[in-house]
């Protein structure tokens, strides 16, 4: 017995129904599932247990690939942006650009003196970065309000490792690589 094609038709309707809001769903979490794989905090560079305080102290500068990328984004960042993580949980920030929430530049930096720590989320490992006094303003720019400096990711999986310093929306994978000198 063979089928008329007017049923080929009737089946589409379900299966469109069922489908469309998968697809919907997919496109949506795609770009934050690929970027997983292959965006610049993915699951091959980032570090997965708190690092040893001796692996992770040192001075940390901006990458030159970073610096120059910024650049042609108009955006510019000191030659001396940094900052240097003591064993002893100390902390020193050298010309740190600030960010809004959109992923503009502030008119200030940050600068000065704290105290710092890493947090293991169970997905990534964090700096936060907690300044409490900041030198009197020099440069270009003033020194930001005393404040956190906000969440660094930290990167690679063993010794010498980078950070990760995002800018603006986390989803958009734009951020600032700061790597150890």
């Amino acid at each position: 017995m063979r089928l008329n094609k007017g049923w080929y038709s009737l089946l589409l309707v379900p299966v469109g129904i069922i489908c469309l809001p998968i697809l919907f769903i997919a496109m949506m979490m795609g770009t934050r599932l690929l970027s997983i794989f292959v965006g610049p905090i993915n699951i091959w560079n980032t570090t997965r247990s708190v690092p040893p305080i001796e692996a992770i102290s040192g001075h940390y500068q901006l990458s030159d690939v970073t610096s120059e990328d910024l650049e042609k984004r108009g955006i510019f960042v000191s030659d001396h942006s940094g900052f240097t993580l003591y064993p002893d949980h100390k902390l020193e920030v050298f010309d740190l650009p600030a960010f809004d929430g959109f992923g503009k530049p502030l008119d200030c930096n940050y600068r000065g003196t704290g105290t710092w720590a890493l947090y293991d989320s169970n997905m990534d490992v964090t700096l936060d970065m907690s300044i409490q006094a900041a030198p009197i303003a020099k440069g270009d720019l003033p020194s930001c309000p005393l404040e956190n400096a906000g969440l660094m990711t930290v990167l690679g999986r063993s010794a010498p490792y980078r950070f990760w310093y995002v800018i603006g929306d986390p989803d958009e994978d734009e951020g600032t690589l700061y790597k150890k000198r």
